[in-house]
C-alpha cells in the first residue's frame, strides 16, 4: 500500500480558513476560522432579529453594546405650545385649548360613566414641533432616528415597545364642575403623513374629531370634577396618565380626551404647563 498521502479530485472545494470578520459575516459555510477573526467580528456584529443585512447574530462587544443601548433607551418630549400666527377656534385664548368636548350624555356604551364609543372622543393637538429656539417651548429628542414630534404626539421609526406619559394641566374660568377623562390612542401606518409644520401652521388648529384610524390603548384616567370656587378662584388640577405600548415603525401616538359628567366646555389644558414624552423599553 502506498505510503503518499490521500489527494482530492480537482473538483473538490478546497478549505479555505475565514481569516476576516467580513469573511465570517458573509455566509453560513462552516470552515475554520482565526481567532482573530473571530474578535473582529464580535466588534462589527449586530443585535437583530434577522439577517437582511447578511449579519448574522453574534454577542457583541462594548462598541455595539454603547451603540445598541443608546438606541434602546432613546426618549422624545414636548411641552403644549400654539403659536402665535395660528388662527384660533374652539379657543376662548391661544393660551389654552378646551378639553372639555364630547357630550357623553348620548345613547352611546358607557363604562362606569366613560363613554366605551370611539366616536365620543376629541384627539388633542396641542404639542409643540419647534426645536432650536432655546426657549420653554423646545422639544427635545435623543434620537431623531428613533422619533418623529408631531402636532398630536409622536411617530416612532422603529418598532418596540415603548412607554408614553403626559401630564394635563387643567384650569376652570367658569362657575360649573368638570370632569373629563383622558387615554392614549396609536395608529398604524396606513395613510400618508402629514407634516408637523402642516398641522401646525396650516391655519386652524382645533381639538380633533377622532380619526377612525386611532385605536384607544390602556385604560382611561379621568379627573375627578374641578370646580371654580364660588369665591371666584381658579382652580387648579394636574392629572397624570402614563402606558407601556407595541409599536410598529411609523404608528402614531396620541392623547384622546372626553367629557365626563357636565358638558359645556369651560375647562382648558394650558399651554407650556403640560408635557407629553415617550421612551422606548
Amino acid at each position: 500500500m502506498s505510503n503518499t498521502p490521500f489527494k482530492s479530485s480537482s473538483h473538490d472545494a478546497p478549505i479555505k480558513t475565514k481569516k476576516t470578520a467580513d469573511e465570517i459575516l458573509a455566509d453560513i459555510i462552516q470552515t475554520p476560522i482565526t481567532c482573530q477573526s473571530l474578535l473582529d467580528s464580535s466588534d462589527k456584529g449586530t443585535i437583530a432579529q434577522t439577517d437582511l443585512l447578511g449579519y448574522h447574530l453574534l454577542p457583541v462587544s462594548g462598541i455595539n453594546l454603547d451603540s445598541h443601548l443608546t438606541t434602546r433607551y432613546s426618549f422624545a418630549q414636548t411641552v403644549s405650545f400654539m403659536p402665535s400666527n395660528t388662527s384660533v377656534t374652539s379657543y376662548s385664548s391661544p393660551e389654552f385649548v378646551n378639553v372639555n368636548l364630547k357630550n357623553p350624555n348620548l345613547p352611546n356604551p358607557k363604562f362606569h360613566g366613560i363613554p366605551t364609543s370611539d366616536h365620543q372622543w376629541f384627539r388633542i393637538d396641542l404639542w409643540s414641533t419647534t426645536t432650536g429656539q432655546n426657549n420653554e417651548y423646545d422639544y427635545q429628542v435623543s434620537d431623531s432616528n428613533v422619533y418623529d414630534v408631531i402636532r398630536h404626539g409622536f411617530r416612532v421609526k422603529r418598532a418596540g415597545s415603548y412607554k408614553v406619559k403626559c401630564t394635563l394641566h387643567l384650569e376652570s374660568f367658569v362657575t360649573n364642575r368638570y370632569n373629563v377623562a383622558m387615554q392614549f390612542a396609536k395608529k398604524p401606518d396606513t395613510l400618508p403623513h402629514v407634516d408637523s409644520a402642516e398641522t401646525e401652521y396650516g391655519g386652524i388648529v382645533t381639538p380633533s374629531a377622532t380619526d377612525s384610524n386611532f385605536t384607544r390603548v390602556g385604560v382611561p384616567v379621568a379627573t375627578g370634577y374641578v370646580n371654580l370656587h364660588s369665591s371666584g378662584t381658579t382652580p387648579n388640577e394636574s392629572k397624570h396618565i402614563e402606558c407601556i405600548v407595541n409599536l410598529h415603525a411609523n404608528d402614531e401616538i396620541a392623547l384622546f380626551t372626553t367629557s365626563v359628567g357636565v358638558f359645556s366646555g369651560g375647562l382648558y389644558a394650558l399651554v407650556k404647563y403640560c408635557s407629553f414624552s415617550i421612551n422606548s423599553m
